[in-house]
């Protein structure tokens, strides 16, 4: 298994998607699993908002694959500063767009050697952790898989 060819593939997927985030995100067109299914999409998306509330990113926050910016406009409201990397440049146009306050840095990278001169002191997973369960972490992430139930 050839690990770059993955990952360029992997990119261009999602380079090609950019345009189609927010209607996935906000299950709408084609992503519209119905209203059951709409239903608990949003109230997990919700649920780990409030988690995020609760939690209270504060200081400088780096977040990896920031996407369309969703997320990282949610970190923003409590982090003195947010570094969103991603290696899409059309994601991060649209992120960018979402989120044009002068404490949101957007950063186009592929691999990135994390020395950030400060402590990290959470990540993502771990935010991801502190939710209700694993099976709400994984519907809010959009995947059916790979995390346990």
């Amino acid at each position: 298994m050839d690990i770059d060819k993955i990952l360029e593939e992997q990119i261009r997927y999602y380079r090609a998607r950019a345009t189609e985030y927010d209607t996935w995100f906000l299950r709408q067109g084609r992503f519209d699993f119905g209203n059951e299914w709409n239903r608990q999409w949003f109230s997990d998306v919700e649920e780990l908002r409030r988690q995020l509330k609760r939690f209270q990113p504060a200081g400088k926050v780096l977040e990896f694959a920031g996407g369309t910016g969703w997320w990282t406009e949610e970190l923003a409201r409590y982090a003195d500063h947010v570094t969103t990397v991603d290696s899409s440049p059309e994601v991060l146009e649209i992120n960018r767009q979402r989120n044009s306050t002068p404490h949101v840095r957007h950063l186009e990278a592929v691999s990135v050697r994390v020395d950030t001169g400060w402590p990290l002191r959470c990540s993502l997973l771990q935010l991801l952790a502190l939710s209700r369960s694993a099976a709400k972490a994984r519907l809010v992430l959009g995947s059916r898989e790979g995390l346990p139930a």
